[in-house]
């Protein structure tokens, strides 16, 4: 016969939900955070939310307003406020893709959030528990394919060389966000790289 208060069960059930949760966390690499509604302070519950934005854990998490203002790229800022204060009103649920600029390097990377929001008792948000997911790689691979696609496209309608090259080299650069594109043959076997169309933006 076991012992325990049915309190006691529902403590054990509800720890091995958050041991399930961290597993899965940790297997997938997410980052797990929790927001504050009132105060907007922050808790980040494991290391790979720290990873993402490469910042120290002695550091500790970000506020919302820091996140809006010193990381979330300024393009998405709007969007990010739009489509918080809209679902905090009256939705459960809050998914939103972004970008944001970390590190020493200020490199930019793709962020999926998707969270819930934890309400009082008059239905008003209180708090956020979340996931954030790096999808920089899917978002260039998706950026990639949809690129290769248009060039194909576009390529089919155009029969002059030069247009042919003006076209490509300056998607390409668009894409890389350079403002020059070099076509080189490589001469295999002897060494050699031959400049055979060269490509800058504006035509200088």
């Amino acid at each position: 016969m076991s012992n325990l208060s049915p309190n006691g069960n529902l403590e054990n059930a509800f720890r091995a939900s958050q041991k399930r949760v961290q597993i899965a966390a940790n297997a997938a690499r997410l980052g797990l955070f929790e927001w504050d509604m009132l105060d907007s302070s922050a808790h980040w519950e494991n290391i790979h939310i720290y990873n993402i934005f490469e910042r120290s854990p002695d550091a500790g998490p970000v506020t919302k307003e820091e996140f809006v203002n010193e990381y979330l790229l300024p393009e998405d800022r709007k969007k990010f406020e739009g489509l918080w204060r809209s679902e905090a009103v009256g939705e459960e649920h809050f998914s939103f893709d972004c970008r944001i600029v970390c590190g020493p390097g200020q490199q930019v990377k793709w962020v999926k959030f998707h969270g819930e929001f934890e309400r009082d008792e008059m239905g008003n948000p209180v708090r956020l528990h979340g996931i954030l997911q790096d999808v920089t790689a899917q978002k260039r691979r998706e950026q990639q394919a949809a690129l290769l696609a248009e060039i194909r496209e576009n390529l089919s309608r155009l029969t002059a060389p030069e247009e042919l090259f003006n076209y490509a080299s300056a998607k390409v650069a668009e894409y890389l966000q350079a403002s020059n594109c070099l076509f080189v043959d490589i001469e295999e076997g002897q060494g050699l790289a031959v400049i055979s169309y060269s490509w800058s933006k504006g035509g200088e």
